[in-house]
């Protein structure tokens, strides 16, 4: 199943090119595309064609089956599983391919049956990293999820990004709140993980970018909630999906390398000392 998408920009379609080159199953795949100009080559049409995939929410505003079930526990776990996907690709964004989004919302979030996975689409306002680092006069985004520091600076950045991020992670806990609420009220285990939730959701929204996390150490603490949620359900197929497994990597990996660094800082100071003994004898 596909979908068509007629667009006007070369620059998205490079981005689209080359994080689908790198990343087929974090980004929306293309199936093909057709590139259109006018007689005297001053307008461009893209015509995508791109694998079928769902928003967040419908036109009627309903979400989407694919994250509240009739069991709130599992309605939790599939958002932080949305939460989740988000962040790391995000992240692959940001580090792996050094471009800055400047319009995630609720709209540009989509789920992709192919993958199991909610991709970041959308990449019309989209920026390299590079081109970034001084304000810009030009102030885009969708209303609401912009970054304050976007209206008082002009400075987009990964904080930016992640502010755009938190404000729909935000959005899902408020509807995930009324839903718990009305389904065992307050007083429940699930709510109060919802709690712990809402404690990283408020970091991310921050006013100030330099106080927000980064996305290594958000994704850390929503996959050991997620981890946390499933302890129960060791045959969950969560527990095997390719960011829930990625993220998984990156946090041992993350600890390999500080425990080097640890042994290697006591391999010096040991070593000193043993030099500093030689001279006392001396």
């Amino acid at each position: 199943k596909t979908f068509v998408l007629v667009k006007n920009s070369l620059k998205e379609l490079d981005f689209y090119l080359e994080c689908s080159a790198y990343f087929p199953s974090n980004f929306p795949r293309i199936y093909s595309f057709e590139v259109e100009e006018d007689s005297e080559g001053d307008k461009v049409e893209i015509v995508y064609k791109f694998e079928k995939m769902v928003h967040i929410y419908n036109s009627k505003f309903k979400f989407s089956p694919k994250l509240f079930d009739l069991d709130d526990h599992r309605s939790l776990v599939l958002n932080l599983k949305l939460i989740l996907d988000s962040m790391f690709n995000l992240h692959l964004l940001h580090s792996k391919i050094g471009i800055i989004h400047r319009d995630i919302s609720m709209t540009n979030i989509m789920y992709s049956s192919v993958d199991d996975m909610w991709k970041i689409h959308d990449f019309n306002l989209s920026l390299r990293a590079i081109h970034c680092k001084n304000p810009r006069e030009s102030r885009v985004g969708t209303e609401g999820f912009v970054a304050p520091e976007i209206f008082s600076q002009g400075m987009y950045s990964e904080a930016s990004d992640i502010y755009s991020l938190g404000i729909v992670c935000d959005r899902l806990t408020y509807h995930l709140r009324k839903f718990i609420i009305l389904k065992q009220g307050e007083d429940c285990e699930v709510f109060r993980k919802l709690l712990l939730l809402d404690e990283i959701v408020n970091e991310m929204i921050c006013e100030n970018p330099s106080e927000r996390p980064s996305l290594e150490v958000l994704l850390e603490r929503v996959y050991k909630l997620l981890k946390n949620l499933l302890i129960s359900k060791p045959d969950d197929p969560i527990h095997k999906h390719r960011n829930v497994k990625s993220v998984e990597f990156m946090i041992s990996s993350k600890k390999f390398k500080e425990t080097e660094e640890v042994e290697e800082t006591e391999q010096v100071e040991e070593t000193e000392q043993v030099e500093e003994a030689k001279e006392v004898e001396k």
